[in-house]
């Protein structure tokens, strides 16, 4: 929604050649997001689509793809 466009953007990521592993809509916010850890080594493919199946040169997006960090941390005293 940052980039003013009218794309109401579903998000998907599947196995590349195998399952469909996760999808989201826009829940949570105006944009769809994913934690997701691969179950294995492999190609993985992240493709995102209107909800409503429209589309044109003003639906634009961008997919931003960062590692998971720890928010807190747990430690025991000696």
């Amino acid at each position: 929604r940052s980039l003013r466009s009218p794309l109401d953007a579903v998000l998907h990521v599947v196995r590349k050649g195998a399952n469909y592993i996760a999808g989201a809509d826009d829940v949570v916010g105006p944009d769809p997001s994913i934690r997701f850890q691969a179950p294995e080594d492999g190609d993985y493919v992240v493709y995102l689509h209107d909800q409503l199946m429209k589309g044109g040169p003003t639906y634009a997006y961008r997919i931003e793809v960062v590692p998971v960090a720890p928010k807190l941390t747990i430690s025991v005293p000696n």
